[in-house]
């Protein structure tokens, strides 16, 4: 029987028999074989990590890391290493790849920009959607829906913008589209 302790993020392609399973305890990316059931490496992290996502061809996965100075470490799926961290100016929390594999979306609290949005292919920031107010409101951005074109490309990303701390009701909550 697999035990984990503070698990954050999880992600599997239906086509590989690999999950894979960010694990706040140990800073690593555990993998696991679906056939054995059996963790067959655990992968260190730069740091804690909170959530993941596999690319669309399933060769990368991109674990935020929530413990300072942050960014993004990309594990290897062939290798299983840890190949190199994206620069992201800040802790993150969400990670997601837009559905044609072009883009990965990073997400947090803090920082540079709550949202970022960084070529799969470079690694470079291609936009910065939103930037903190100021230095004394933690807010949270969590995307929540990427809407695809009849090609498969991306069009737009939906998010939703918490703030943690706020001096007014109607400040709680914000929503904000932009345009890839």
């Amino acid at each position: 029987m697999l035990h984990f302790e503070t698990i954050s993020g999880v992600e599997a392609l239906s086509w590989c028999a690999l999950q894979y399973f960010s694990s706040e305890a140990k800073f690593t990316l555990d993998v696991v074989d679906t056939g054995s059931m059996e963790i067959i490496s655990e992968i260190p992290l730069s740091g804690r990590p909170n959530n993941i996502s596999i690319g669309k061809d399933g060769r990368y996965v991109y674990v935020g890391i929530m413990q300072d100075p942050g960014g993004v470490d990309v594990i290897d799926t062939v290798a299983l290493e840890n190949v190199r961290q994206i620069d992201t100016g800040s802790r993150v929390h969400n990670t997601y790849v837009t559905p044609d594999g072009l883009y990965l979306i990073t997400s947090t609290f803090t920082g540079e920009h709550n949202l970022g949005v960084y070529s799969t292919e470079t690694d470079e920031l291609v936009f910065n959607l939103y930037p903190p107010r100021d230095d004394t409101t933690l807010e949270g951005v969590r995307p929540v829906a990427i809407e695809t074109r009849e090609d498969g490309s991306t069009s737009r990303n939906g998010i939703e913008i918490n703030p943690i701390q706020s001096s007014t009701p109607q400040d709680k909550k914000r929503v904000a589209k932009a345009t890839l």
